[in-house]
């Protein structure tokens, strides 16, 4: 009688701590991929502020066809903005690939959100080369949507 008891707590047990390992997992990797954006959206804006393409091409990685990036319409679009950005994760579980919703606004104006600004926004799907580290590597911007200017309104219905 007590064998099938035991084996009871043992399996409700072993499931328990497997959702919680697995929910521990998500979380890591959570704070992986946004610390990874957080850090290349540092550098890429420092790159742009210079207003040298030369300093803003490494940053984007050549691609075969179309990827919707020009580097010089995009430097001359962000320049006076700062980038904000939520949503990140892995892509299909691939680490080499991380995708996050970015969006640009006043640098004074993140968090005091004005009614009469424009924000900018954008889906950003970075990679990395998979011979160095995740939280070091060359990060580098593999494609994006077009920028789509926003007002405060669709602003505040995106991102609260």
């Amino acid at each position: 009688m007590r064998l099938p008891f035991f084996l009871l707590v043992v399996i409700g047990l072993s499931v328990i701590y497997a959702s919680e390992n697995s929910e521990h997992d998500r979380l890591i990797q959570d704070m992986k991929t946004r610390s990874i954006v957080l850090q290349f959206q540092e550098q890429f804006k420092r790159a742009i502020f210079t207003g040298d393409l030369l300093k803003v091409l490494p940053f984007i990685s050549p691609q075969n066809g179309n990827t919707n990036i020009d580097a010089s319409k995009l430097m001359q679009e962000l320049k006076d903005l700062a980038p904000r950005s939520r949503d990140w994760h892995f892509v299909n579980g691939n680490l080499n690939e991380i995708s996050f919703l970015a969006y640009f606004c006043k640098p004074s104006s993140p968090t005091i959100k004005l009614q009469n600004d424009n924000y900018k926004t954008s889906t950003f799907v970075l990679e990395h080369d998979a011979a160095t580290l995740l939280e070091t590597g060359n990060w580098t911007l593999k494609s994006m949507t077009d920028l789509e200017t926003i007002d405060y309104n669709a602003f505040i219905q995106l991102f609260g």
